[in-house]
């Protein structure tokens, strides 16, 4: 299974990457429970409810896609493969069986501002 790890980083957040992009990858795993933790990670990653909901809204009419509590999932019935993206707070989690992911793919022609920070 092929496994993305994307951010979006503020200005602050790329300084630091080009930096340190270890820190970057372990700050971008952290639990965010908790407040103080939330605002000091809002200072290095833009927030992902936006692209929930611009993901929900692109693949909605597709009848191979599903979407509950912030996991997209998308069902190929030609080549049978199983797409997942799941949103978090600053970062989506992108995994499929195949090399090529279209959540991936679609967020990329929207946005290319994001960083993969691990695959």
């Amino acid at each position: 299974m092929y496994v993305y790890y994307v951010v979006h980083l503020t200005k602050l957040g790329k300084r630091i990457y080009q930096d340190d992009p270890q820190m970057i990858r372990h700050l971008a795993h952290l639990d965010d429970q908790d407040d103080f933790l939330k605002k000091q990670l809002n200072l290095l990653f833009y927030t992902m409810e936006n692209e929930d909901q611009r993901i929900q809204s692109y693949f909605q009419i597709r009848k191979d896609y599903s979407y509950q509590n912030h996991i997209h999932y998308l069902h190929n019935e030609v080549t049978e493969a199983d797409t997942y993206c799941f949103v978090k707070d600053h970062m989506l989690i992108l995994k499929s069986y195949t090399k090529n992911n279209i959540f991936y793919d679609i967020l990329y022609q929207s946005q290319q501002n994001y960083v993969i920070l691990s695959k």
